[in-house]
């Protein structure tokens, strides 16, 4: 089934870079994010919402949350 979506574009240009590192479509990435959603969010509803973060996120101004790892997070400290 064909359908249009509008995209934030940076959103749009970090999709079409991770399609072109995996050698896909730009369709492929999104149906397997999609399906991705679909399915975690379908069997866990309760748990995603109570399930704490592994490590912090840290929202910033414009579009971008940061969700450092581990090793980042003891860089800085």
């Amino acid at each position: 089934m064909r359908t249009t979506i509008d995209l934030p574009d940076p959103l749009f240009r970090e999709a079409k870079a991770v399609a072109a590192l995996r050698d896909q479509s730009l369709k492929d990435v999104v149906v397997s994010a999609l399906r991705r959603e679909l399915r975690d969010g379908r069997a866990t509803p309760a748990r995603r919402r109570s399930r704490p973060a592994a490590f912090p996120t840290l929202a910033c101004k414009g579009d971008f949350v940061i969700q450092p790892t581990k090793a980042q997070l003891d860089d800085v400290v």
